[in-house]
């Protein structure tokens, strides 16, 4: 017992630093991000361009639900077990699961952007900013799925290495060129958008790279009810914080201008920096308790 609580701290210690270094780096390259699309698109398109990633964002994390959670979970478990038909069964599930969310939610973007611009926002000049984000929907929920499912190998470097690092220094690099060539608030969102999509792909790379067997060889197996009971409770807990997250930022566009809306939305983005240490510890901690508590 005392060399597996020691196992167990190193783990725990090792992963933190990970962790530590990472959303580091990720807090200080969005805060210069976050500043640099304000210099350079101005209050009003700056307003544009959060108003939409705003919607995005919120969508993408409907989509996602707490299946990354999820995934953690029972991957964990698997892995522990060489349960590989469980894992791969498991995995497609949750991966169907976001890919359907996020393509359903995208559609709805896509047909009901001018709706939400001109009835929920009353600012028309959303409506094209909302269609190009509406792509962002399902490659984040793809990504943040296939990154948790690294984590289940206790693997924190993936999800540093992608989003936290090359992900942010991708749409500082990206955006910084687009605009020197002329782009302004659609030619940036697009750049996020593909951004995504690389990192999107570079996750499930990542996940290749930590599966040690070839997951084809296993006949797929997943408790469909098992896990939708799991994850019922944190879809509901995700989409309640995401909306009060976001909620003041869309009843701020309802009733005020869009350089107001890109004002607060500047000055809020430099407060919520500060709150990453809480996820330096949970993200190794999640994969670690899992498994212990799977093993009794």
């Amino acid at each position: 017992m005392a060399d597996q609580a020691t196992e167990s701290i190193g783990t725990l210690a090792r992963g933190m630093t990970v962790n530590l270094v990472g959303s580091g780096y990720n807090v200080t390259s969005r805060l210069l991000f976050n500043v640099l699309v304000a210099r350079l698109l101005g209050p009003q398109d700056t307003g544009v361009y959060y108003l939409a990633l705003n919607v995005a964002t919120l969508m993408g994390a409907i989509a996602v639900g707490g299946l990354d959670t999820t995934v953690i979970r029972y991957l964990a478990r698997f892995r522990v077990d060489n349960d590989w038909g469980g894992f791969r069964g498991t995995l497609r599930f949750a991966m169907r699961t976001v890919g359907a969310l996020g393509i359903g939610l995208s559609a709805v973007v896509l047909v009901g952007a001018p709706w939400i611009a001109t009835i929920v926002f009353r600012k028309p000049e959303v409506t094209i900013p909302l269609r190009i984000v509406a792509l962002y929907i399902p490659l984040y929920a793809f990504e943040w799925v296939l990154l948790a499912a690294t984590q289940s190998f206790k693997q924190m470097k993936y999800k540093v290495y992608v989003e936290a690092m090359l992900n942010p220094t991708m749409r500082i690099i990206l955006a910084f060129s687009v605009y020197m060539l002329g782009g302004r608030v659609y030619a940036i969102l697009g750049m996020y958008v593909f951004s995504l999509f690389v990192c999107a792909v570079l996750a499930a790379l990542s996940l290749r790279r930590c599966i040690p067997v070839n997951l084809s060889a296993y006949v797929p197996k997943v408790d469909r009810h098992e896990i939708v009971k799991y994850w019922t409770p944190l879809f509901w807990g995700n989409l309640l914080n995401f909306m009060v997250m976001y909620s003041d930022s869309f009843v701020l566009a309802h009733y005020r201008s869009t350089v107001e809306v890109g004002l607060y939305s500047v000055c809020i983005r430099l407060i919520v920096v500060m709150g990453f240490f809480l996820g330096v510890i949970s993200q190794i901690f999640g994969p670690m308790i899992s498994e212990l508590h799977h093993r009794g």
